[in-house]
């Protein structure tokens, strides 16, 4: 018989090759030849192989594999598992194979939020089910203010200063306000009432209104410390120069007068209702009287020298009022509508606690409040 090279070989010499043809025995090949391994092993030569096939195929040569009838139905996509980032599940859409160009979509599962840990400058919105809650939360660098709203209450939070600590306490519900750095302003408002608690650089005026309550707010000198304690009516107001301090208590009163002292030439007006008083201040160490109105009640006011503290008493009423003079550039305005209520901020390296009997603060909504998850409130 013939092999595949055209020779005439004995029949018992003959066997029957991987490809089906009858060939010599000396030319037997047990298995299929390999098909340049170099380009399917990464490491290695043909020499890494079992008795491997000479390499004799052209440069251009097509070699056609049978992959079998589920061939046309391959899909080209990859099973991957679902993974998680931070907490936020994510559905693979599709994968991208290995030297192919293309793109993968994402698509947010709304589970367990963590909103810790964001990256500076980066801002991220989030939806919470269905309780129509949503929370945009901003990592504000240095030197800006932030603003955060859920529902119909405002929490302005502006970023702390190293070495700057404030707390506020308010009955069971706590809010820390901190102080802005010089030249920015923060406002934090609790349902319809504004607290404000800024230290503005000098030369500056601030007004903070609480509903009908109007705050002023008093900056205190480095190495100086201001504390207000309301209690049942006692109000502490202390604007303090450097080297001065001040304490203004009312008693069982339940107003007060802010009286300013400026600098020689300077004219100040201080308002309590109705009233208009006017009073200019005279040259350092001269006595000043100021008359009020019909009452025909006379207040002495001494404008102290730097370093000294003056206190004025009005006859036998028991008033007690501080008079602490202005720095030059320095303006003071104190107004009284229904109650003042004077709240301080301590300038770098101080620190400030207010507390103000117990007030039980009260979210309408459902979802996220102090009471519980998934509890209505009142």
């Amino acid at each position: 018989m013939d092999d595949i090279f055209g020779r005439k070989i004995k029949y018992k010499d003959a066997r029957t090759q991987w490809d089906g043809r009858r060939v010599y025995k000396g030319d037997y090949t047990e298995k299929q030849p390999q098909l340049d391994p170099q380009k399917y092993l990464k490491l290695g030569g043909t020499d890494t192989l079992k008795d491997p096939r000479p390499d004799n195929d052209g440069a251009n040569q097509t070699v056609t594999v049978q992959l079998g009838p589920l061939y046309g139905n391959w899909s080209g996509q990859i099973s991957a598992p679902t993974p998680r980032v931070n907490d936020i599940g994510l559905s693979l859409l599709d994968t991208p194979v290995t030297g192919l160009s293309a793109t993968s979509a994402f698509t947010l599962t709304p589970n367990q939020i963590n909103t810790a840990d964001q990256p500076t400058g980066i801002q991220m919105t989030s939806g919470h089910g269905t309780t129509g809650l949503f929370f945009n939360l901003t990592e504000v660098p240095p030197s800006q203010h932030a603003t955060t709203s859920q529902g119909t209450v405002s929490f302005n939070l502006a970023e702390q200063p190293a070495g700057i600590e404030l707390t506020a306490n308010q009955g069971t519900l706590v809010l820390s306000s901190v102080e802005n750095i010089t030249g920015q302003s923060a406002t934090t408002q609790q349902g319809t009432a504004n607290l404000g608690a800024v230290a503005h650089p000098l030369g500056t005026q601030l007004n903070s209104e609480q509903g009908t309550t109007v705050i002023p707010l008093t900056e205190v000198p480095p190495g100086q410390e201001a504390t207000t304690s309301q209690g049942t009516t006692t109000l502490a107001l202390a604007e303090e120069a450097i080297g001065i301090e001040a304490t203004s208590q009312l008693g069982t009163v339940t107003f007060f007068i802010a009286q300013q002292a400026f600098v020689s030439g300077i004219e100040a007006t201080s308002q309590q209702g109705d009233a208009d008083f006017v009073v200019a201040a005279q040259v350092t160490g001269l006595p000043l009287t100021a008359s009020e109105g019909t009452a025909n009640v006379t207040l002495n006011f001494t404008e102290e020298i730097p370093g000294l503290s003056a206190t004025s008493a009005h006859g036998g009423l028991g008033f007690s009022f501080n008079s602490v003079e202005v720095p030059p550039g320095i303006q003071a305005t104190s107004q009284q509508g229904t109650l003042i209520l004077n709240a301080q901020v301590n300038v770098t390296g101080l620190s400030s606690t207010s507390e103000r009997g117990t007030i039980t603060a009260a979210f309408p909504g459902y979802g996220l409040n102090p009471w519980g998850q998934g509890r209505w409130g009142s």
